[in-house]
């Protein structure tokens, strides 16, 4: 057991991974629903978060309420809503969920950055790829498991 670590690390982290990557796709969000809430005022502050020089997501918060937004990197406009997101900008936000804004359309000084239609689409195509991650791993514990199972096969 001692000399073939690795496999129970590698089968582990495999079924951690795959057990993520299915969760990311049965948590993806259902469409647009009939009713979101709307808030329009002023943008109070902007945090831009890089990793790697990458864009990961963009936290506003919305003056006089002070509601806090959070643009993830996969929706789309990420860069452009990135510059275009300045304090004191006029913008319109539609979310659902109050207590944790999920963005579904945002106007910035009247142009639309990000529609229903679009962030739908990017939320669906990021459980997509979690859908992917979980299979891969899920076939990278088969075979592992496999392997140790011939290996210590009476």
């Amino acid at each position: 057991m001692k000399r073939y670590w690795y496999e129970w690390l590698v089968m582990a982290s495999s079924a951690a991974f795959s057990a993520f990557g299915f969760w990311m796709f049965y948590s993806s969000p259902a469409p647009l629903p009939e009713s979101t809430l709307a808030v329009v005022g002023t943008v109070e502050s902007v945090t831009v978060t890089r990793r790697h020089s990458r864009l990961n997501n963009i936290r506003f918060t919305v003056a006089p309420g002070g509601q806090r937004f959070e643009y993830p990197a996969y929706l789309a406009n990420a860069e452009e809503a990135s510059g275009k997101l300045r304090r004191g900008v006029y913008v319109e936000v539609r979310y659902t969920r109050p207590d944790d804004p999920q963005l579904w359309e945002l106007r910035v000084a009247g142009e639309k950055l990000i529609t229903p239609d679009a962030a739908y689409a990017s939320r669906r195509v990021a459980s997509y790829m979690g859908l992917g991650l979980g299979i891969l791993c899920a076939i990278c514990f088969s075979f592992f498991l496999v392997m140790h199972l011939r290996r210590n096969a009476p």
